[in-house]
């Protein structure tokens, strides 16, 4: 977080409460990583069981080499959406795109009592309404559908394990 700072006498322009800020983990191309994309990484890992992260304070050199680990990652995947953009012969349509973004949001809706409570934990991960995180995971969705008919169609010309 960082605080909106004013000199003595000026009239704020900004309200001067804090304002999140987004810090920038990888660049490929013109492609910002952000940090909250790592964050996400992470935590997609962790909830599915597949990793549990190191405690910083016990081994920070581990802790660090799993960030980066996650951060690669994301540049490697960031590198596969390019080329698969480039590739004429795959295709995602906004209808797959729209059903992957709905099921993953009746799945995390039936975590929850009700709709309020569902809401709250859209807030909670920074999106101001369900409507916004949808948009998001329409974009994310997209862009995981693409990689994904890449690679498939890499593996099918044996061009990767």
């Amino acid at each position: 977080m960082v605080a909106a700072m004013r000199l003595p006498g000026q009239t704020p322009a900004l309200d001067t409460t804090q304002v999140p800020v987004d810090h920038i983990a990888a660049v490929v191309g013109n492609h910002a990583i952000l940090s909250s994309e790592l964050a996400e990484e992470v935590y997609s890992r962790m909830s599915g069981g597949q990793e549990r992260l190191i405690d910083p304070a016990k081994d920070s050199v581990g802790y660090r080499k799993v960030l980066r680990r996650y951060v690669d990652t994301l540049v490697a995947f960031e590198l596969l959406r390019r080329e698969a953009e480039a590739d004429t012969n795959i295709k995602v349509t906004d209808q797959e795109v729209a059903d992957a973004a709905d099921q993953l949001i009746e799945s995390a809706r039936k975590q929850f009592k009700t709709q309020e409570e569902f809401n709250r934990e859209v807030r909670a991960i920074g999106f101001p309404s369900a409507d916004d995180w949808r948009r998001a995971l329409l974009e994310k969705e997209r862009r995981t559908l693409t990689v994904a008919r890449y690679r498939a169609e890499l593996k099918d010309q044996d061009k990767i394990k």
